[in-house]
């Protein structure tokens, strides 16, 4: 880590977001700003009824449930189509695999253009930007949509534009004061943990409580404070950092990645790896022990209805931390950590 920390921990949480005095241009002038992706994901949804008949949706099988949850709130029925690892190990959504629906959402994963695509969407594009906001600029959807808190210290950080105008008449509730001072608090503790100024960890309570707030807050504002941020972030510092972690990953540890190679617009928000599900899990619970934390993407809930082989990337996938916090000896310490692990539990 860059900063001196006495406390060696990796991933989890982020305290900081890093900013330039030049103003990033990736954004829509028609830009709404809101709590959370979940929060800006409701609002597009209900705007989109506001304009036509919305009662199916086509939405990607490898998500998380917050993707699902609202539209299952807005009384839009759900059909998965299939996101798998093709027979050439290539990251893989099936359009064909759901039925026409009227409106689908989009995702690319993890910050990589490195994937393939098999039949049309249909109905109204709504495109998840959270992983790829900072890969490049697409132009094939009605609706944009994601969240900048899985890339540095945002408090709120969700964001929507629309091709076209707004409907009026829809706003988001103001933004709970109190969910702001609840994550503020954690980041600056933990960021005195890590400092050594405190021996207490209540810090991960604290962030359990914000999402919590974040799963029934509804449609919400984000915080004046994240736009500013937004629109100062040094995504040019992000790229280059990320992009130097993924690569330096990758020396060590391509043959488990699911993208084998960085391509010149691609900035990593993870490099995940695959692997046989205990040995994966396995490996999760070495890299906790010595104080590395990486997340698996995603957990299967009731809201899901999966194929087997729709499955299989719950089971086998687990995203390496690569980002701007860290540098050379961060990525050394896991990759020597996960090989460690992968060749005594062959």
């Amino acid at each position: 880590m860059e900063k001196s920390f006495v406390r060696d921990e990796i991933g989890s949480e982020f305290w900081d977001v890093p900013v330039s005095e030049t103003v990033w241009n990736g954004f829509s002038d028609n830009i709404k700003w809101f709590i959370s992706g979940t929060s800006a994901l409701q609002f597009v949804l209900a705007d989109a009824k506001r304009e036509r008949e919305i009662r199916s949706a086509a939405i990607p099988s490898w998500c998380c449930e917050c993707m699902i949850t609202p539209f299952l709130q807005q009384g839009i029925e759900v059909f998965f189509y299939s996101v798998y690892v093709d027979e050439d190990g290539v990251l893989t959504s099936d359009y064909s695999s759901a039925p026409s629906c009227d409106l689908t959402l989009a995702i690319s994963y993890f910050g990589y253009t490195g994937q393939r695509s098999k039949g049309t969407p249909s109905g109204v594009i709504v495109r998840d930007l959270t992983h790829e906001i900072f890969c490049f600029s697409r132009q094939d959807a009605a609706y944009y949509f994601g969240s900048l808190r899985k890339w540095a210290g945002f408090w709120t950080g969700g964001f929507a534009w629309k091709h076209s105008a707004w409907i009026a008449g829809q706003e988001p509730e103001p933004l709970d004061a109190a969910y702001v001072a609840m994550r503020k608090g954690a980041m600056e503790h933990k960021l005195r943990y890590l400092s050594g100024c405190c021996e207490d960890k209540s810090y991960l309570e604290q962030f359990e409580q914000a999402e919590d707030f974040l799963d029934r807050c509804g449609v919400m504002s984000g915080s004046p404070r994240d736009v500013d941020l937004a629109l100062h972030f040094d995504v040019a510092t992000i790229r280059r950092k990320r992009r130097e972690n993924a690569m330096l990953l990758l020396e060590g540890l391509r043959e488990y990645a699911l993208f084998q190679d960085l391509a010149e617009a691609d900035c990593p928000l993870f490099v995940p790896i695959l692997l046989d599900q205990e040995r994966r899990d396995g490996l999760r619970r070495f890299l906790i022990r010595n104080r590395i934390y990486c997340p698996v993407h995603w957990g299967i809930s009731d809201a899901h209805r999966l194929s087997e082989r729709q499955r299989a990337i719950y089971e086998r996938e687990l995203s390496i931390v690569c980002d701007q916090r860290y540098g050379k000896a961060e990525m050394t310490r896991i990759t020597e950590m996960v090989t460690a692990y992968l060749q005594s539990h062959p």
